[in-house]
């Protein structure tokens, strides 16, 4: 075997993968299924380019019956799949994830419980008071919608629950430098927690 040769071999295999790729992107265009262009790739190119052709050559017509076939077969599968799980842990997962939780929901209450009363003595800690004129509601609300500097979007994870704290400053009203100082305290104590 040459140099020459071997190039020559080289650039076959080049131009080769070169149909392989502009085949693929024709099955995207003409909306092949995501799984089936998922196996045409997982084949070697010269077994995928024959596969592309045979699908593109059937028009759209074979597309459509092909990509509504394998969604019957990815349904199926998923529900052998869910069946096999089902059959080996005794039970339906989703369902035996939601129990599990259901039976850890006591030591999950304790543990927020824990982190809220830590939240309220570092509170009470960082506006001056005592920790029992800190009161935290242990119902929670939705945050309020809002728009602000971000493009009208909430600044709040989706699934965020807002606290409002009353703190009691013995009949006194803190200026609003105070409660700024404060807040900045327990920001810093909140991070070093």
């Amino acid at each position: 075997m040459t140099g020459k040769e071997i190039e020559h071999g080289l650039g076959k295999d080049l131009a080769l993968l070169h149909k392989f790729y502009a085949l693929i992107g024709r099955l995207q265009k003409e909306h092949v299924s995501r799984a089936l262009i998922a196996q045409v790739v997982a084949m070697d190119p010269a077994t995928g380019i024959q596969y592309a052709e045979a699908i593109l050559a059937g028009g759209k017509k074979l597309i459509a019956e092909i990509n509504k076939e394998e969604k019957y077969i990815g349904d199926d599968e998923r529900k052998i799949g869910q069946r096999a799980a089902d059959i080996k842990y005794g039970q339906n997962i989703s369902k035996g994830f939601l129990s599990g939780l259901k039976k850890e929901e006591a030591q999950l209450n304790a543990q927020m419980d824990k982190l809220g009363l830590r939240i309220a003595k570092e509170l009470a800690r960082a506006l001056g008071v005592s920790v029992k004129d800190i009161h935290i509601p242990k119902s929670a609300q939705p945050p309020a919608k809002h728009k602000g500097g971000g493009g009208g979007k909430d600044h709040m994870h989706p699934g965020a629950k807002v606290f409002h704290i009353t703190v009691n400053y013995n009949g006194k009203k803190p200026s609003s430098e105070d409660e700024a100082a404060a807040m900045h305290k327990l920001a810093a104590a909140i991070g070093n927690a």
